[in-house]
C-alpha cells in the first residue's frame, strides 16, 4: 500500500538545534525537506546514515524550488540572510536522517514529508529539454529515413545541435516507424520525389506539431529536474502543554502562500470550570483588522471536547498568520496541530 509520512522539525525556532528524523522516513522513496526562514543567518547539514553502527555524513540532495537547472549536491546549506522558503529532495536509500542547524540570528521553521510511490524525473528529460532546439519538416523526413526501422542519429544531432540527444532517439525508432505507418509511406523518396500532395501536407503539418511541441515545453518553477512530489506535501506544526493558549505564540506563520488542511485538538480530560473558549483567528496580513476573522469559535467546557478535528480547507496568503487561543483554568494536559500545504 502507498504509504506517506510527515514529521514537524522545528517551528519558529531561534537557538540551534539537532534533530533525528522519524525512522518511519526509512519507507520513503522521496523525502522533502521544506524550510522557512526569517531574517534567519546560519547553516543547516542534511545528513544520513545507511546503518545503525555506522556516523552520520552529509547526504546527497537537490533543490527543488528553482527553475534552473539544480544538481545534485551533499555540501552544506546556508540560507541567504532573507524570509524564504526552501526546500529539497533527499537523493537515495539512508537507514535514518538527521538535520544539524546552526542559527546566528533569525527563527526556522522546518518540516519534513516522504512519499514510498513518489518519483522524480530522470535527469534526461531535462538534458532534452535544455539541449533540443526545432525538429523541422528535414529533420523528422530524415529520422523517418529509408530502412524499414532506422534513425538516422548523425542526421537528427544535426538538426538539434544537441549530440546527447541521440541516444533518446535512438530508443523511439517504434514511435517514428508507426508516424510513417500511419501517412502511408515505405521510404523518403516515396514521399518526397513522388509528389503526393497529400501525404507530403499532413507530413509537413504532423512535424510542425511536434516541433512546436518539443520546442514549447516550459517546465513549472521548481521543477527543471525533479518536478513536483505529489501527493502535496502536509506540514504538520504541533504545540503541546498543560497552560494557556496564546496568539503571539501558538501560532502558523509560513511565510508563503498556504493552504490550511487541518486543525487538530487532543485533550486528556474535558474541562469542567466555566466557559473555556477556543477561537481559531485568521491574522489578516494586509495589518488591518477589519480583514481578520474567525475561522472556528468553541466552548470547551459546553461541549465536553477531548478530541476536535476542524477541516477549513482555505488558502491564505503569504502575510496571513492562524492564531490559537484558550484559558486552559483547569490545566488539562492538550496537543495542538496546525496542517498546512505550500501553494
Amino acid at each position: 500500500m502507498p504509504y506517506t509520512f510527515s514529521q514537524a522539525v522545528w517551528n519558529a525556532k531561534a537557538v540551534s538545534d539537532t534533530v533525528e528524523l522519524q525512522s518511519e522516513f526509512e519507507r520513503c522513496a522521496v523525502t522533502v525537506i521544506e524550510i522557512t526562514t526569517v531574517a534567519f543567518s546560519g547553516t543547516i547539514d542534511i545528513q544520513g546514515k545507511a546503518h545503525e553502527l555506522s556516523a552520520y555524513a552529509n547526504v546527497p540532495y537537490i533543490r527543488q524550488d528553482q527553475a534552473s537547472i539544480q544538481t545534485p549536491s551533499v555540501t552544506q546549506v546556508v540560507p541567504a540572510i532573507d524570509t524564504g522558503v526552501y526546500r529539497y529532495v533527499v537523493l537515495g536509500y539512508w537507514r535514518r536522517l538527521q538535520i544539524v542547524m546552526t542559527r546566528t540570528v533569525g527563527t526556522i521553521t522546518c518540516g519534513v514529508a516522504g512519499s514510498s510511490n513518489a518519483k522524480v524525473f530522470p535527469y534526461l528529460v531535462t538534458q532534452l529539454i535544455a539541449g533540443v532546439a526545432t525538429i523541422g519538416n528535414v529533420g523528422l523526413l530524415t529520422a523517418l529515413g529509408a530502412d524499414a526501422v532506422g534513425v538516422k542519429e548523425t542526421a537528427i544531432s544535426q538538426e538539434t545541435g544537441a549530440t546527447g540527444i541521440v541516444g533518446w532517439l535512438s530508443s523511439a525508432k517504434g514511435f517514428l516507424k508507426s508516424i510513417r505507418d500511419y501517412i502511408g509511406i515505405t521510404t523518403i523518396a516515396a514521399a518526397v520525389a513522388g509528389g503526393v500532395g497529400s501525404v507530403n501536407a499532413k507530413l509537413r503539418l504532423m512535424t510542425t506539431q511536434l516541433a512546436s511541441l518539443v520546442t514549447g515545453i516550459v517546465l513549472a518553477a521548481g521543477s527543471a529536474i525533479i518536478g513536483r512530489v505529489l501527493p502535496p506535501v502536509t506540514v504538520e506544526t504541533p504545540f503541546t502543554g498543560n497552560g494557556n493558549l496564546v496568539v503571539g505564540t501558538s501560532k502558523l506563520e509560513p511565510g508563503a502562500a498556504f493552504k490550511l488542511t487541518g486543525i487538530e485538538l487532543t485533550i486528556d480530560t474535558a474541562p469542567t470550570s466555566g466557559t473555556q473558549n477556543l477561537v481559531i483567528t485568521k491574522d489578516d496580513g494586509s495589518g488591518t483588522a477589519y480583514y481578520d476573522n474567525v475561522i472556528q469559535l468553541i466552548d470547551l467546557v459546553a461541549n465536553n471536547v477531548t478530541s476536535l478535528k476542524i477541516r477549513p480547507d482555505e488558502v491564505f496568503k503569504a502575510t496571513d498568520v492562524i492564531t490559537a487561543a484558550w484559558t486552559n483554568t483547569d490545566s488539562r494536559n492538550y496537543g495542538l496541530i496546525f496542517k498546512h500545504q505550500l501553494m
